[in-house]
């Protein structure tokens, strides 16, 4: 079976339902269904704002009275970011973190260490230096990350 390429995000809507639309297709171009489980399982990732673990996502769902099983979950979230919808990735923790890129432009994140609160923040010059490096190297880009380790405001306060 082939594998259909990641939807872009520039052509990706930045609506639920155009997401679900372009979710929908990248499964039927890899042979797959698009099963109420994925749509309910899609819908709650696209309609949350905070970055969300697989296990936390399963019990919002279920605690909605949901009856999606913990391996389509994984497997859905794996499947959304492969479509180019969503982005995994990990904070300083064992675990993965999921969040939808729906009408959201590259960010990066800064991790409290202390209280594991998480701040997303975007710097344009950071981006150009990113892009302007690549281009020095022949490099093709896909995606990049920068993670900032600390203490917030509140936890550096605390300390002192």
């Amino acid at each position: 079976m082939a594998k259909s390429a990641a939807v872009s995000p520039a052509n990706a809507s930045s609506s639920v339902a155009g997401a679900l639309r372009s979710f929908s297709q990248h499964l039927a171009n890899d042979g797959l269904r698009f099963t109420g489980e994925r749509r309910t399982i899609a819908t709650a990732l696209f309609e949350s704002d905070s970055h969300l673990e697989a296990e936390e996502l399963l019990l919002r769902l279920r605690h909605a009275g949901s009856r999606v099983s913990r391996a389509t979950v994984y497997r859905t979230l794996d499947l959304l970011v492969g479509a180019g919808l969503a982005r995994k990735v990990r904070l300083g923790t064992d675990h993965n973190f999921f969040e939808h890129i729906l009408g959201r432009r590259q960010h990066e994140h800064m991790v409290c260490i202390g209280c594991g609160q998480v701040i997303e923040w975007f710097d344009p010059q950071l981006a150009r230096l990113v892009e302007r490096n690549t281009k020095e190297q022949g490099f093709v880009a896909a995606r990049y990350t920068v993670q900032v380790f600390g203490r917030c405001a509140d936890c550096a306060d605390s300390d002192t």
